[in-house]
């Protein structure tokens, strides 16, 4: 008998699609590849700045030194000016007792010293009519002529409800009583020291 042939056996076919290609190895050594990634951003870290190190015994504070001002030498204080003058004050005195002889009436000294600029005494009177206020301006003419004391002015005279005499320090108003309310003169003169004679 002859012997059989055998026959090859057929490899086992693959289909295409069952193929998948060998990876090629990587050589020695090489890492393995690795999935790219964004790099990450540098940020950069503030860092506290450095402090010199206090000292353990600081120095003490010590205060400027004060100008000292010489010491100013006071002033005497400056006298004061006499409460009034005491001429025109014995001048208005002699004028409201020969007033008051003549039957005038609210007779009242004014001591306006510091505070008027014109006469340094005041005196206003009062009569019942304009005939009386005449003789009254007549008889301290006279009155005074005796002494040398005569008026720098006198206006009203000639039948008139105000009669004024200007002594100089001492200015002498004679008036109505209807004038004397309408201007008020003792109004205006309130506040400085008076005398009344009665």
């Amino acid at each position: 008998m002859q012997p059989s042939r055998k026959t090859p056996a057929r490899k086992k076919s693959t289909s295409p699609s069952k193929i998948t290609k060998a990876k090629a190895p990587s050589p020695k050594g090489a890492m393995p590849p690795q999935p790219k990634t964004s790099a990450p951003r540098k940020t950069k870290v503030k860092t506290p700045a450095k402090r010199a190190p206090k000292p353990n015994n600081p120095p003490k504070r010590t205060a400027a030194p004060s100008k000292k001002t010489p010491p100013t030498k006071r002033s005497a204080p400056a006298p004061h000016p006499p409460p009034a003058n005491p001429q025109a004050l014995a001048l208005a005195h002699h004028i409201a007792q020969q007033l008051l002889e003549k039957k005038a009436s609210n007779i009242i000294v004014f001591n306006v010293y510091n505070q008027s600029s014109y006469a340094d005494v005041i005196v206003l009177a009062s009569g019942e009519s304009e005939r009386h206020l005449s003789s009254l301006s007549k008889h301290l003419w006279e009155s005074l002529k005796e002494k040398n004391v005569r008026p720098i002015s006198v206006e009203g005279t000639d039948v008139s409800s105000w009669v004024l005499m200007d002594f100089g320090d001492v200015v002498v108003h004679l008036f109505s009583p209807e004038i004397r309310a309408l201007y008020d003169l003792d109004g205006l003169w309130s506040d400085a020291p008076r005398e009344y004679f009665h």
